[in-house]
Protein backbone atom coordinates (compact mmCIF):
# COMPACT_ATOMS: atom_id res chain seq x y z
CA UNK A 1 0.00 0.00 0.00
CA UNK A 2 2.88 2.25 0.49
CA UNK A 3 4.55 1.80 -2.66
CA UNK A 4 0.79 2.83 -4.36
CA UNK A 5 0.59 5.79 -2.27
CA UNK A 6 4.14 6.77 -3.22
CA UNK A 7 3.52 5.97 -7.21
CA UNK A 8 0.58 7.98 -6.86
CA UNK A 9 2.71 10.99 -5.91
CA UNK A 10 5.34 11.05 -7.51
CA UNK A 11 2.80 10.44 -10.87
CA UNK A 12 1.06 13.36 -9.54
CA UNK A 13 4.18 15.64 -8.74
CA UNK A 14 5.15 14.56 -12.54
CA UNK A 15 2.00 15.69 -14.31
CA UNK A 16 1.72 19.16 -11.98
CA UNK A 17 5.33 20.03 -12.74
CA UNK A 18 5.25 18.89 -16.89
CA UNK A 19 1.77 20.75 -16.86
CA UNK A 20 3.51 24.05 -15.33
CA UNK A 21 7.11 23.98 -18.02
CA UNK A 22 4.26 23.54 -20.34
CA UNK A 23 2.60 26.34 -19.76
CA UNK A 24 5.50 28.53 -19.56
CA UNK A 25 7.15 27.06 -22.30
CA UNK A 26 4.82 26.01 -25.25
CA UNK A 27 7.49 24.25 -27.48
CA UNK A 28 7.56 22.09 -24.53
CA UNK A 29 4.54 21.10 -24.19
CA UNK A 30 4.84 19.87 -27.79
CA UNK A 31 7.75 18.11 -26.82
CA UNK A 32 6.44 15.89 -24.25
CA UNK A 33 2.95 15.44 -26.39
CA UNK A 34 5.29 13.94 -28.97
CA UNK A 35 7.17 11.88 -26.06
CA UNK A 36 5.19 8.35 -27.50
CA UNK A 37 6.48 8.71 -30.81
CA UNK A 38 10.25 8.39 -29.61
CA UNK A 39 9.12 5.79 -27.05
CA UNK A 40 7.43 3.31 -29.46
CA UNK A 41 9.12 3.76 -32.66
CA UNK A 42 12.62 2.34 -31.15
CA UNK A 43 10.88 -0.45 -29.71
CA UNK A 44 9.77 -1.27 -32.51
CA UNK A 45 12.95 -1.40 -34.28
CA UNK A 46 14.38 -3.62 -31.97
CA UNK A 47 11.43 -6.15 -32.39
CA UNK A 48 12.83 -6.20 -36.22
CA UNK A 49 9.86 -4.09 -37.21
CA UNK A 50 10.57 -2.68 -40.81
CA UNK A 51 11.59 1.00 -40.60
CA UNK A 52 8.59 2.27 -42.36
CA UNK A 53 5.86 -0.10 -40.97
CA UNK A 54 7.50 1.59 -37.46
CA UNK A 55 7.71 5.24 -38.59
CA UNK A 56 4.04 4.43 -39.58
CA UNK A 57 2.76 2.97 -36.73
CA UNK A 58 4.69 5.38 -34.18
CA UNK A 59 3.43 8.52 -36.08
CA UNK A 60 -0.61 6.98 -36.43
CA UNK A 61 -0.27 5.99 -32.17
CA UNK A 62 1.44 10.01 -31.25
CA UNK A 63 -1.62 11.62 -33.98
CA UNK A 64 -4.36 9.71 -31.87
CA UNK A 65 -2.69 10.50 -28.74
CA UNK A 66 -2.77 14.43 -30.12
CA UNK A 67 -6.19 14.34 -30.82
CA UNK A 68 -7.21 12.73 -27.76
CA UNK A 69 -5.14 15.31 -25.35
CA UNK A 70 -6.78 17.86 -27.82
CA UNK A 71 -10.12 16.34 -27.23
CA UNK A 72 -9.87 16.06 -23.56
CA UNK A 73 -8.36 19.74 -23.19
CA UNK A 74 -11.33 20.78 -24.81
CA UNK A 75 -14.00 19.17 -22.63
CA UNK A 76 -12.43 20.45 -19.84
CA UNK A 77 -12.55 24.19 -20.95
CA UNK A 78 -9.59 24.45 -21.92
CA UNK A 79 -9.23 26.73 -25.32
CA UNK A 80 -6.20 27.03 -28.16
CA UNK A 81 -5.84 30.25 -29.79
Amino acid sequence: MTYLNIKAAVSGLLIAAISEIARRFPSFGGLVASLPFFLIFPALLERNVSFWLAVLAASGVTIILYGFAMWLASSLGITFK
